[in-house]
């Protein structure tokens, strides 16, 4: 019974240090929508996530270790025709984390360059393509699984729908990350849905899904299911302010995370 008590802390301490990158994003960052041609976005989000419990190989919640991150980013959008949509986020972090392994690490600078491609278009449904690389100016060996370069490819798809008299829209997207360095790829699964509840308020349901494509890590392959809500109120025709929230669901070897996301959009 000792041995399996040490074992599976072990196991704990393991999924604590190497988390699935399963980031808070804004549908308009990981969705299948473009711009429209000379048009654009700019959101700038801020975020707090902590967590002191972990997802063992059997998905039962186990203390470890405490984690908390803060992190500022700020996604550009353009239209650079009806077809095309160029794409740019660099990122801030500060990661903290307690136990015997106590460090803090702050400014770990994250750019995203890349573009999302009109694939096809059938009635109201636009599918389209997207690939992105992740550049590291400011590498970090204690962000473990935080800062690393990748490449993603993005497969999307995005349709309007009404329902009871209200507007929405549905957005789900199948991803494939290249990791570099010793991180196994991922492969992750995004949906999300929203409404528009008033003129001016919409409101938001993402769903984010994370695999490792690795090797298994204590029996188990790591993987989670993360969830954010929020709302975006229009202040003005270009400007919009979101407030939300967001939690691990359920997982594999991987940290429960919760938080909180704010981000003004400003569209031009």
């Amino acid at each position: 019974m000792l041995f399996l008590r040490v074992f599976s802390r072990f196991v704990l301490i393991l999924a604590a240090s190497f988390p699935l990158f399963l980031d808070s994003v804004s549908p308009a960052a990981a969705g299948a929508f473009l711009q429209g041609g000379g048009e654009g976005i700019v959101i700038a989000s801020g975020s707090y996530s902590q967590s002191n419990l972990a997802f063992d190989a059997h998905g039962l919640v186990r203390p470890v270790s405490g984690y908390r991150k803060y992190e500022l980013s700020t996604l550009v959008e353009y239209g650079y025709s009806a077809d095309m949509t160029l794409i740019f986020m660099p990122t801030l972090r500060n990661v903290r984390t307690t136990g015997p392994a106590a460090m803090t690490a702050f400014g770990a600078g994250l750019v995203d360059l890349g573009a999302r491609t009109r694939l096809a278009t059938y009635r109201d449904m636009v599918f389209s393509v997207q690939g992105l690389v992740r550049l590291v100016p400011q590498p970090d060996a204690r962000l473990i699984g935080e800062n690393q370069g990748q490449a993603e490819l993005r497969l999307g798809a995005g349709m309007p729908y009404s329902l009871l008299g209200y507007d929405g829209f549905v957005d789900a997207s199948a991803a494939w990350l290249r990791r570099s360095g010793a991180f196994a790829d991922e492969a992750h699964v995004d949906l999300t849905v929203g409404l528009q509840y008033s003129p001016r308020v919409l409101a938001l349901w993402q769903v984010f899904g994370a695999s490792s494509l690795g090797g298994r890590l204590a029996g188990a392959t790591p993987r989670a299911i993360k969830m954010q809500s929020s709302m975006v109120y229009s202040l003005t025709p270009e400007w919009s302010l979101q407030l939300g929230a967001f939690s691990t669901l359920t997982g594999l070897v991987t940290r429960r995370e919760q938080g909180v996301v704010t981000a003004l959009w400003r569209r031009f």
